[in-house]
């Protein structure tokens, strides 16, 4: 068996471990994959990174684990997962739609641009959304839009912490990271546990002084003072 085919069949079988209900055994393929050993990507037709946008459906899907909503949300008959704008995902969803978050039946709705937001009311019943790269220019008016909603706002755009995001995604050499803006997550009085902040590549508080706001960062380097506009 050569190197490539092993590492393929070694992703795969860390992906499936993501799936699992063991918090545990997530957290150890989590491990896995943030140390550097998730080095393979198959593309798709279009040319986007289908097996990318799997484990990120897997991260998306245990993030939900270790996120504690308030009461309001937490007591809604199901948990749902919103996509707003151009899914890149495919059916990436497809074996994590079938599963429960929370004793609770998960529902996954497409949304479509900024546009189309304020014609469906519903964004506010979702628990969390994932804001597409489509909707880059829009971020700002969509994290607006849900700011008292008590949602998890997700993405995968550069400067998405900057902008007010919760969690963002990183895609870097073959490897799938994410950081997380805390101060957000408080302000949507979601309550993020110790344990996925620790896998975090960086924890970003917002910070306000007179001179403005800037997101003060911790890495793994050390710590990161970024102005916002």
């Amino acid at each position: 068996m050569n190197l490539t085919r092993y590492k393929y069949i070694f992703k795969e079988q860390l992906y499936k471990l993501l799936l699992n209900k063991s918090s545990i055994i997530f957290i150890t393929a989590l491990l896995l994959l943030c140390s550097g050993i998730f080095v393979y990507a198959a593309a798709d037709k279009s040319g986007k990174s289908y097996k990318e946008y799997q484990i990120k459906a897997a991260f998306i899907y245990n993030f939900m684990k270790f996120i504690d909503w308030p009461k309001e949300q937490a007591g809604k008959k199901v948990f749902t997962l919103g996509i707003v704008g151009k899914s890149p995902f495919g059916d990436a969803f497809d074996s994590i739609i079938k599963k429960k978050i929370k004793d609770k039946e998960l529902v996954l709705k497409q949304f479509g641009g900024f546009e189309q937001l304020e014609k469906k009311g519903s964004i506010k019943e979702c628990h969390l959304i994932f804001i597409c790269a489509s909707e880059k220019e829009n971020i700002k008016q969509i994290i607006e839009t849900v700011k008292d909603s008590s949602i998890l706002t997700i993405s995968d755009t550069a400067g998405f912490l900057e902008s007010g995001g919760i969690i963002n995604f990183l895609f870097e050499n073959n490897k799938v990271r994410f950081e997380v803006n805390v101060t957000a997550a408080e302000k949507a009085k979601l309550e993020i546990r110790s344990k996925l902040l620790r896998l975090a590549k960086r924890v970003a508080q917002q910070v306000s002084k007179q001179r403005g706001i800037y997101v003060k960062a911790t890495d793994r380097k050390g710590q990161i003072r970024r102005y916002l506009d």
